[in-house]
């Protein structure tokens, strides 16, 4: 049991930081309404329609724009079987009723699903279930500045959760009954690059299949959904805050298994399998963010300066091996210095008023090879702790505030030079936002004489309301006597922003 979770009595309630209101088991009337209502307009700009030569062959597909963070391009997921082979040139890019088709700048192959693609002659071959789990691509799309966020939200935590009978949909473009070249008068598309022509195509329509979760793998879910061929890359959807999120990639269709082999009348098993996708999860997010180069890793948490300091009168956020509370250490040492990986973990649809509103988590970087149970740092604002845990929770989620306030003589420089605000939402009982606390660190308690006897932790790590503008650079060494201070002179010796730090 996690730490924070503990009952010590039994007059113990859980804080916000332990009640996970993001996902509900029963999905209310008013949230089903509410994402049909968002399904025909805003799936339809969110849904690409996929045509490329492979093989020598013409093929189509489907894929989706997903709001992942990237400074300069939009994010298309599909089937990996989609771009396998496939050459730039040969793969466009349509969205229904619009005349555009945006060039890809570029995209990518998982490389499981590619070095298992072919035989020793060079044919396809059936795929395993590692390659089916594997099946899935990325398109680079340059972004239109008139719209910098485009897509699905997504959700890490609902890569772990158990999705067992919950509610889908999938929904694909398939052929119309005609073709036309759209709507002529619409020319502001979000997907149209600036300065790209308009280019006649064919006309698809969206159609919107729903069904319920069957199996639910660590890197696949089976569903009973309707699904037509040409359907691979289209996004299985849930409602995760009352929005649309994407939690798969469509990739593969009902399948039967041998009839000798599995035929209950026979004595053997049924293996027949229904629809399933590729999950969304930590190692699919890995993979996309190896090839994009989105992320932090290996990081860090250092305090930031005014000055360029050394390393050794600096402060840092660590977890030392006798407790799981992180506390704050005065001084760089790369075998005591903790580090973490930092990735984009939720992002909501970009139809919502505040797209941009992505959350990270800081994941543990173990010293060694051997992955920790408790590897996911816990933001506890309420209970003014930083914590490790087994499973992602509500206060693992932080919102990273980059300062480009302050001009940058005015900062150290070196190659983590960016600086940013480390911010926990604070909600209510009924779920509602109420505040932003940003992550705090001092060594008031730190003396002379600890530096001396070389004590250089203190557990003066906290939170406290954000209030924009305001810029804390401590000071080091700290004088102990300062708790004693009315807060005002307290907080000259507070560091409120923060370096991810290479080492």
């Amino acid at each position: 049991m996690d730490s924070d979770s503990e009952a010590y009595e039994s007059g113990f309630e859980l804080d916000p930081g332990d009640i996970d209101s993001s996902r509900d088991d029963d999905i209310s009337p008013k949230e089903v309404e509410r994402l049909k209502l968002s399904k025909t307009q805003d799936r339809q700009r969110w849904i690409v329609r996929l045509q490329f030569k492979q093989n020598g062959e013409d093929r189509e597909g489907n894929g989706f724009y997903v709001n992942i963070p990237h400074p300069t391009h939009h994010i298309i997921l599909t089937a990996g079987h989609n771009l396998v082979g496939v050459k730039k040139e040969d793969l466009k890019i349509y969205q229904s009723s619009k005349n555009t088709s945006p060039d890809p700048a570029e995209f990518y192959v998982s490389t499981v699903y590619q070095n298992k693609y072919t035989d020793e002659r060079g044919k396809p071959k059936k795929a395993t279930q590692e390659q089916e789990e594997a099946d899935f691509g990325v398109i680079l799309v340059k972004k239109n500045s008139k719209y910098p966020y485009l897509g699905f939200g997504f959700a890490l935590k609902l890569g772990f959760d158990v999705l067992d009978q919950a509610r889908f949909d999938l929904t694909g473009y398939k052929d119309a009954d005609e073709n036309t070249g759209g709507d002529d008068n619409n020319d502001d598309d979000e997907n149209q690059a600036p300065g790209q022509s308009q280019k006649e195509k064919p006309k698809w329509d969206a159609v919107t299949s729903e069904g319920k979760c069957t199996a639910c793998l660590p890197n696949q879910l089976e569903y009973e959904l309707e699904t037509e061929k040409g359907f691979s890359g289209s996004p299985v959807i849930m409602p995760h805050k009352d929005r649309d999120t994407a939690v798969a990639i469509h990739n593969y269709g009902p399948s039967k298994s041998d009839p000798s082999k599995s035929d209950p009348s026979n004595g053997g098993p049924s293996n027949d399998r229904n629809s399933r996708g590729t999950r969304i999860n930590e190692k699919l997010l890995e993979e996309v963010y190896g090839w994009l180069q989105i992320g932090f890793y290996d990081k860090a948490l250092q305090a930031s300066m005014t000055s360029l300091g050394p390393l050794q009168e600096r402060l840092y956020l660590v977890f030392t091996p006798d407790s799981n509370r992180a506390v704050v250490r005065l001084g760089y040492d790369q075998e005591v210095v903790t580090k973490f990986d930092i990735l984009p973990a939720y992002a909501p649809p970009s139809n919502l008023g505040f797209p941009n509103d992505f959350r990270y988590v800081f994941r543990l970087k173990p010293a060694k090879e051997k992955v920790p149970e408790k590897r996911w740092v816990l933001w506890n604002a309420a209970r003014q702790t930083v914590s490790l845990t087994s499973s992602l929770r509500d206060f693992c989620f932080v919102s990273l505030l980059e300062d480009k306030v302050r001009k940058s003589v005015e900062l150290e420089k070196s190659r983590d030079e960016k600086v940013y605000y480390v911010h926990v939402e604070m909600k209510n009982d009924q779920g509602e936002s109420t505040e932003l606390k940003e992550l705090r660190m001092r060594a008031a308690d730190l003396t002379e004489s600890d530096i001396v006897l070389d004590s250089l932790e203190t557990s003066e790590v906290f939170f406290e309301r954000h209030k924009r503008g305001k810029f804390l650079f401590g000071k080091i060494p700290c004088m102990p006597t300062v708790l004693n201070k009315p807060a005002v002179q307290r907080e000259e010796f507070d560091f409120n922003l923060f370096r991810f730090y290479s080492g």
